[in-house]
């Protein structure tokens, strides 16, 4: 991950050949690689985490930064995790609950909407439930090798065509 990363980081050497207006085609088209690439990462994200694709598009962002040669665009995917009340609406089962496709034994709906869960035999400590969220990593490396690969393309392209 951290190469295919470098990789995407470490390309505005080839920006070098690039001036002027090809600069702001270059960036504007690095913005709309960034954003294709983050739709494809929410869709996947959605898929491998299990949560409604709504929810993985607010946990994707495009972030930009710099003008000129020093142009970079970055890729956020949010991993923290996520209340059960995001997922779907909760539905008494047998013993717990169920909320989107996941049975939840011994959960109820507290406060809020959100999903609890007693942690002993005792009234009081409950907990409240969230799903953690796993790292779609491979769509992430994907998604470097495919970004820098277009940019680079894209940038030697606009550098050939200038001479």
């Amino acid at each position: 991950m951290d190469s295919a990363v470098a990789e995407l980081i470490d390309f505005s050497r080839k920006l070098r050949g690039v001036s002027g207006k090809m600069h702001s085609q270059l960036q504007q088209y690095m913005r709309a690689s960034a954003e294709k690439e983050r739709r494809n990462i929410s869709r996947e994200f959605a898929k491998t985490a299990g949560i409604p694709p709504k929810l993985a598009d607010l946990r994707t962002r495009v972030f930009e930064r710099g003008r000129g040669k020093k142009a970079a665009v970055k890729l956020w995917v949010g991993y923290n995790s996520v209340a059960y009340k995001h997922i779907g609406q909760p539905v008494r089962a047998p013993g717990g609950l169920k909320v989107g496709t996941q049975y939840i034994r011994g959960g109820f709906v507290g406060k809020h909407g959100h999903i609890y869960k007693r942690v002993g035999k005792a009234r009081l400590p409950i907990k409240r439930l969230e799903v953690y969220l796993a790292a779609p990593i491979s769509a992430m490396e994907k998604a470097a090798r495919r970004l820098n690969a277009d940019i680079s393309a894209k940038a030697q392209q606009l550098a050939g065509g200038s001479s």
